[in-house]
């Protein structure tokens, strides 16, 4: 015999005569073209799956033969097939774990007493462990169960899928017609006072409805259901009934009807609260029929229908791709290669997979994870809206049930467990190096990035404007032709501003007269005379800087462009009205527009700018800051920057121009520090580089933003 047979610790075993304990059915399942048998345990309702040659060595073990034999039995039967006695020898430690076998205590009912009571006893120890979700048994609902299953079954199958399309198909239509209305202000309307009131009250019914369709379906196909309660989850009761006798059918579509039942229960209860909802005025029964509704449908899909949770969903997921207890053994998977690849374990033997499952596994366990926390943060977000500190409670409770308990395992796996005792001293330095590694990442300055976007702009100067108010008298130079810096392009007629001018004249002529009269006078009055006069010429001053800005000169050389020149003159301008434009033969300027997030960082922690033309982006060239425009506004420069127009910010869709934003922005004007082609209007993107800050602060930063864009505080 081969010593790959044999086991040093064989004597430990040889003598014992196990045999299952009493109850205990054995049923065939199929799962990825293999036979597998599933033994349940009707106390805990626990399923345990194994191999066909595990079977055979459990079917032996009837207390009547030893280890020995029973192995000895099965290596004269299949030879060089028989298991090792290692193999047997963990399937005797995996039996007694799930407390499947036993060779103490004689068969009968006093065993199957002494198992309920240990039961019973591990299941209020469990209430005490986590008493927010806690299950309370109330009464045994299988002879009522059976009775429904019965009248359910008159109706054939056929006949039961038609009737449930009919109710529910149309509710779809309908309810895609009017999802606007249904659907409009969902969380003010849920969120409400009464409504809370109402899905308070709705619940438990609704998923009381949830739990009779699992049991009536289960009782159809011969499964009994001898449990219903209530389980309290966060202090809040929610009924519930044990239908996992449904595990043991042989058939996966059966086990898939019947974790799939409750869902398909509520689907009918939604379609028809739907039709209610849809044919009454508003009111009361309007109300119970919509948040019946978001129960029986919405909620539903999210959470039991969603095979990332583990509920209803996921068991149907786990019997459509054949692979039973999917949560935990992808769990154990990645256990598995932490400790093996990382810690180099090499003692674990791990379970056999193929290479479907791997993959399986290796995808599962992130992606629940990951959907287990969009959806609790998503609940803590949508409730803090209206109620903070009840969101805020739900979002802590979450991290420290999905993040901080599994943290702590997973260290006392590391620090205690038996799986690494051999490599306990490289496990340990290898997780607080990560830690370490974790907190340089976390804490040590690395470079600090924004984008913004922008377009190609014209300099402040270009601009031509009427400099006062007046008549366009001329326009001395065509549109189109080439100026150069201060060259005279027309001039405005203002009658009322040279009369004010020549009003101006006389008041400083008739202050110097005075003047001139009192000069050997009273020196107070004089002093107030040379005040009046000083007055007089600002006041002056300005008028005659009005009269000059009725000359149109050019601020800067290059096309004089004025769409509008035919129809200038004899029009009356008021200050500041645009006329045209002095198109250079290169652009240097570009207004960046900046988000609310990102301003504080622009104004105060700015290193240098990058700018890329849309469309040309490998040629970078570098920027400079040269003016903020004053205050936030919602008008951008440019409809090519709104979503509209292909850029990145939201616009108020009732606007035409395409230029008012949904959110404050900032805007600045950066001078180039070379020139480019005149592409004016053109998008640009926007790189900023700011001072180097660390991970944990640029995170915080950015969680801080999102809690404040969410919550208005």
């Amino acid at each position: 015999m081969s010593d790959r047979y044999l086991s040093p610790n064989w004597h430990r075993f040889a003598e014992l005569k196990p045999r299952l304990k009493s109850g205990i059915t054995i049923s065939a399942h199929r799962y990825l073209g293999e036979i597998w048998y599933v033994l349940r345990d009707p106390v805990t309702a626990q399923h345990h799956r194994f191999t066909p040659a595990a079977c055979k060595l459990i079917a032996a073990m009837d207390g009547t033969m030893t280890v020995d034999a029973i192995w000895r039995e099965a290596l004269e039967r299949e030879g060089e097939q028989a298991p090792p006695q290692g193999d047997v020898q963990r399937l005797l430690i995996q039996l007694h774990n799930a407390d499947l076998i036993m060779s103490d205590i004689a068969p009968g009912v006093t065993e199957m007493d002494v198992r309920r009571a240990s039961h019973a006893r591990q299941q209020k120890a469990k209430v005490f462990k986590n008493p927010l979700s806690m299950t309370l048994p109330l009464f045994n609902p299988d002879r009522f169960l059976q009775v429904a299953a019965r009248v359910f079954g008159l109706m054939p199958a056929p006949l039961r899928a038609a009737l449930f399309l009919a109710i529910v198909v149309p509710a779809l239509v309908i309810g895609f017609s009017m999802r606007h209305e249904l659907f409009a202000n969902l969380s003010d309307r849920l969120l409400s006072v009464n409504s809370l009131i109402m899905l308070a009250l709705l619940t438990p019914l609704i998923k009381l409805w949830h739990e009779f369709g699992h049991g009536v379906i289960s009782r159809l196909y011969g499964g009994h259901v001898r449990e219903f309660g209530t389980m309290l989850v966060a202090f809040y009761p929610m009924p519930y009934v044990d239908a996992s006798a449904s595990s043991a059918f042989p058939s996966k579509w059966r086990r898939i009807h019947v974790a799939g039942a409750g869902m398909l229960f509520e689907f009918v209860l939604a379609a028809l609260a739907l039709y209610v909802w849809s044919a009454v005025e508003d009111g009361l029964v309007r109300a119970l029929a919509f948040n019946t509704i978001i129960i029986a449908s919405v909620s539903t899909l999210l959470i039991n229908g969603n095979p990332l949770l583990r509920f209803d969903g996921y068991y149907i997921f786990c019997d459509l791709i054949e692979m039973p207890n999917l949560g935990q053994r992808a769990n154990s998977y990645w256990g598995y290669l932490f400790q093996r690849y990382l810690f180099g374990a090499k003692g674990l033997k791990p379970e056999t997979l193929v290479l479907r499952e791997r993959i399986v596994f290796l995808l599962y366990a992130p992606l629940s994870w990951l959907y287990r926390m969009i959806v609790v943060f998503g609940l803590a977000i949508f409730v803090a809206q209206q109620y903070l500190l009840p969101g805020i409670l739900i979002a802590v409770w979450s991290l420290w049930l999905s993040v901080v308990v599994p943290a702590f395992k997973a260290l006392r796996v590391v620090f205690t467990g038996e799986q690494l005792a051999e490599v306990r001293g490289r496990a340990v330095a290898i997780t607080l190096a990560g830690a370490a590694a974790l907190g340089a990442v976390a804490l040590v300055p690395v470079p600090l990035l924004t984008s913004a976007e922008g377009v190609v702009w014209l300099p402040e100067n270009a601009v031509v404007r009427a400099g006062a108010p007046g008549f366009v008298t001329s326009l001395s130079i065509p549109s189109g032709a080439t100026v150069q810096a201060g060259t005279p392009l027309g001039a405005l007629g203002n009658p009322l501003l040279a009369g004010e001018r020549d009003i101006q004249r006389l008041k400083v002529s008739e202050a110097q007269s005075r003047i001139a009269v009192d000069t050997f006078g009273d020196q107070t009055k004089l002093a107030l005379l040379k005040r009046d006069l000083e007055d007089a010429r600002a006041a002056q001053a300005r008028v005659e800087e009005k009269v000059r800005r009725l000359e149109l000169r050019a601020g800067a050389g290059g096309t004089f462009v004025a769409p509008e020149a035919s129809d200038l003159p004899g029009r009356f301008l008021a200050e500041g009205t645009v006329i045209g434009h002095i198109l250079p033969p290169a652009a240097s300027t570009v207004r960046m527009v900046v988000t609310q997030d990102n301003i504080e960082l622009v104004r105060g922690r700015l290193r240098d700018v990058e700018v890329r033309l849309i469309g040309d982006a490998g040629r970078s060239i570098g920027a400079r800051i040269t003016r903020e425009v004053p205050a936030a506004s919602r008008e951008l420069p440019s409809a090519a920057l709104g979503s509209v127009g292909g850029g990145p910010f939201a616009v108020d869709t009732t606007d035409e121009k395409g230029t008012t934003t949904l959110s404050r922005i900032f805007q600045f004007d950066l001078e180039l520090d070379e020139p480019i082609p005149p592409q004016f209007g053109q998008r640009t993107a926007i790189k900023l580089r700011h001072e180097p800050e660390s991970f944990a602060a640029q995170v915080q930063r950015r969680l801080r933003q999102l809690f404040l864009s969410w919550f208005t505080l």
